[in-house]
């Protein structure tokens, strides 16, 4: 069985300080995002990606996760889903990651969202 999803997560450069607001956050972004990818390079076989994933630990540990459906996630769409996730707790952030949601089979094969039909294709 293969992993569902793929991440990085990293405390801020300096572990002594939390990032203490979205513009910090966006500027730590890009080296995430960087680890990311060279992560994702090295992955055996290219799998079809379905969502991209922001996760964010706040100072007080209270955590959120921003995710859209996105099958090629860029700079921007990370981005954009760390200003929701911030949106949403608006605190210093303590552990910041960004991510991808891979397809599953099934859904990979039919191209669609991997809904089952409830009533046998009514």
């Amino acid at each position: 069985m293969q992993a569902r999803v793929i991440s990085i997560r990293q405390q801020p450069a300096s572990d002594a300080h939390d990032l203490p607001d979205l513009a910090a956050c966006h500027a730590e972004l890009p080296a995430l995002i960087a680890e990311f990818r060279r992560r994702f390079a090295k992955l055996p076989a290219p799998r079809p990606v379905r969502g991209a994933i922001v996760k964010m630990k706040c100072a007080d540990f209270a955590q959120t996760t921003a995710e859209c459906v996105c099958h090629s996630p860029n700079d921007a769409v990370w981005g954009a889903l760390l200003d929701e996730a911030q949106a949403r707790r608006g605190k210093a952030v303590r552990l910041l990651g960004v991510g991808v949601r891979f397809a599953e089979a099934e859904e990979a094969e039919e191209g669609g969202e991997g809904q089952p039909d409830l009533f046998g294709g009514a």
